[in-house]
Formats: C-alpha cells, sequence, structure tokens
C-alpha cells in the first residue's frame, strides 16, 4: 500500500512551485492582434506551468499544472505534486487537468474536446460547450482590455461561468462557476506562471468506483465496490482514496477496506473527537472490495474511491 496522508479538514497543499522560485515568464506566440483587437491562439512548449488557488465546497489547495507532454493532438497536463494528482483523482477540482487541444485549448469532458476558448478571441464573438456535466453553455466574450478577454458563459439551466484568458500568460488568469441557486463550486485564481519546470509531473486517469457519506448516530455498514478497469479496456493499476471522518465527544468505531483477496488495504480506528481527511493510493486488484463501517455515537465519514491509471513524465 502506498503511503497515505492524514490532515485538517482546512488544509492546503503545497505544490513544488512553493519551493522553487519561479522566473521568467511563457512566451509562446500568441498576443494581440494590433489591427483588430483579438487574441491569437498561443503555443505552448514543455515545462509550461501555471499555478492557481482552487476552492470548491470540498477543497481549498494551491497547485500548480504542468505542460509535460506534447503529440499531434493534445498537451497532456500534468500536476507537480503527486498528492495534487492523487486527491483530483477522486474530487476532480481542476477541469485543465490531462489533456487540452493544441488546436483551440480545448478541455475533455467524458473523453470529448469542449471549446472553452474560440480563437481568435474577439469581442462579442460566441460559440458552446459542455463543462464540468453542464451541457450547452453558450460562452461570449464579454470584452477585451490590456491583452485579456473576459467571457461570461451561460447554461439553459442557470449555472454561471465567468473566466479571463490572458496573452500574456497564455491561459486563465481566473475562473468561477457558479450553480442554478448562485453558490460558488469553484473558484481559481493565478498566483504564478512560468515556462521552466524541471521536474516529476504526475497524472491519474481515473474512473469512479464509489462514493458514499454516512451519518448518523449509530452505524453498521457492509458494503462493496468492484474494480474492473478503464473505459479503454486497460486494467487500473491504483486505487484511489478519500476518506473524510468526523465525530462527536460520544463516538467510537472501526472503518475497514479490505481487497479482493481479503487483506485489510485499510483500517482506521475511529476516536471520540476526530476531524480528519486523509487521502493516498493502494494497488489495485480486479474483484470485490469490502467496506466494514461500525459506529456508535453521532458522526459523519464520507468515502469516495477510483480507479486510476497511472502517468508520469520527467520534464
Amino acid at each position: 500500500m502506498s503511503p497515505f496522508f492524514n490532515i485538517h479538514k482546512f488544509f492546503t497543499l503545497i505544490s513544488v512551485m512553493m519551493v522553487l522560485p519561479f522566473t521568467g515568464c511563457i512566451d509562446t506566440g500568441g498576443g494581440l492582434n494590433p489591427f483588430d483587437n483579438s487574441l491569437e491562439r498561443p503555443k505552448w512548449g514543455l515545462g509550461n506551468q501555471w499555478s492557481y488557488a482552487i476552492v470548491t465546497p470540498e477543497v481549498d489547495v494551491v497547485t500548480t499544472m504542468v505542460v509535460a507532454n506534447i503529440n499531434e493532438v493534445d498537451y497532456e497536463m500534468g500536476a507537480a505534486d503527486l498528492r495534487d494528482a492523487q486527491l483530483h483523482a477522486t474530487l476532480n477540482y481542476n477541469p485543465a487537468l490531462g489533456r487540452v487541444s493544441r488546436s483551440n485549448l480545448e478541455i475533455y469532458e467524458n473523453g470529448e474536446p469542449q471549446k472553452l476558448f474560440s480563437f481568435p478571441l474577439e469581442e462579442d464573438k460566441s460559440w458552446t460547450f459542455t463543462l464540468l456535466g453542464v451541457s450547452d453553455f453558450i460562452a461570449r466574450v464579454d470584452r477585451i482590455t490590456d491583452n485579456e478577454a473576459r467571457i461570461v458563459a451561460g447554461a439553459p439551466t442557470g449555472e454561471q461561468i465567468v473566466y479571463t484568458y490572458s496573452s500574456d500568460i497564455s491561459w486563465l488568469t481566473s475562473l468561477s462557476y457558479t450553480n442554478t441557486e448562485g453558490l460558488d463550486l469553484l473558484s481559481m485564481t493565478l498566483i504564478d506562471y512560468a515556462d521552466d519546470f524541471n521536474g516529476e509531473v504526475h497524472f491519474l486517469r481515473a474512473g469512479d468506483l464509489y462514493s458514499e457519506i454516512w451519518e448518523d448516530t449509530s452505524v453498521d455498514i457492509f458494503d462493496t465496490f468492484i474494480s474492473g478497469h478503464h473505459s479503454s479496456g486497460e486494467e487500473w493499476d491504483k486505487i484511489i482514496f478519500y476518506l473524510e471522518t468526523r465525530t462527536a465527544d460520544d463516538a467510537s468505531g472501526d472503518f475497514i477496506l479490505k481487497d479482493p483477496v481479503g487483506n485489510e488495504a485499510i483500517f482506521r480506528p475511529l476516536t471520540p473527537n476526530t476531524d480528519a481527511v486523509e487521502w493516498g493510493s493502494l494497488d489495485a486488484r480486479t474483484g470485490e472490495w469490502q467496506i466494514q463501517l461500525a459506529l456508535e455515537g453521532d458522526s459523519r465519514v464520507r468515502l469516495v474511491v477510483a480507479g486510476a491509471l497511472s502517468y508520469s513524465w520527467n520534464v
């Protein structure tokens, strides 16, 4: 079993970028067209990196995304910190990790490229895309000033995404997503950027296997999930878990996760006054995994499990 990580619920991931100083800027060739006030599509290079503060109802993190590889069709994007990649595999908080198309900087939703931009960007230009499980966003370039395009996208069901593209950094400086009730579900704010990343980059191509929340004064659970393979046919090489536990001063119990051959992959005694989050990876085994949870006293336990194919690059 790979190492796991215990943290308080108000956790902040400190990625590689917080240790290594960022110098220089990205020189990718995209910029303002001086003749018509439009922004052209940029070209990225290996080692281009963008660091963001990302806030969702579940996470508050600082993470760095890196251009790890370039093929004929896509830029392959990874995280500078393996823990970021593991957390993203379960909570899916950075829609740009994985692949971004070279043709139009499209990001992928369920394997299909989605047009977050339509280059060249021009004021009042519009297009449609699907993102975060919501279809038929209509995007429009609201304004272009100082090499930045502000884009507003709304869905027929009421969701809204507002984001800003900067030709100076060749990517987003900010993005906010609100649901039909006006609640903020995702906020991304640029912290820094550079073109000289040097190190290992990680991505976990994940698929959901299990997600459940238990809240009660008395819990006695036995459940299972099946670990098989990715939709591409490749068998998972890792099982990624996210476990959140909150117990009152009168609560106690145990959480156990067993692999298909009966080994205890995770065993956690749950003690009073626990308020913790942990996540990590386990070696994948094909078959039926067993979940056992026994609790007495006020408590809340959340488990998210994903199967993953592991990728890493030295940049």
